[in-house]
């Protein structure tokens, strides 16, 4: 948006519903997905062990 405010819709992984507050337990996973990726590991591999060890998605599903 042009005056610097988040845009709406669904809620990114990470921070909260307003978008401008960060989830410190979310954070952590992004920059473990994001640091493992540039390490290579794969995204397959990423969202299966993410998938087994139960994390869900910003809106609550697995």
């Amino acid at each position: 948006m042009q005056d610097g405010r988040p845009h709406t819709g669904r809620r990114r992984h990470g921070y909260d519903k307003t978008g401008t507050a960060i989830v410190p337990e979310e954070a952590a996973t992004v920059r473990e997905i994001f640091t493992r990726h540039l390490d290579g590991v794969s995204p397959v591999q990423l969202a299966k062990e993410l998938y087994e060890r139960g994390e869900k998605t910003a809106e609550g599903r697995s």
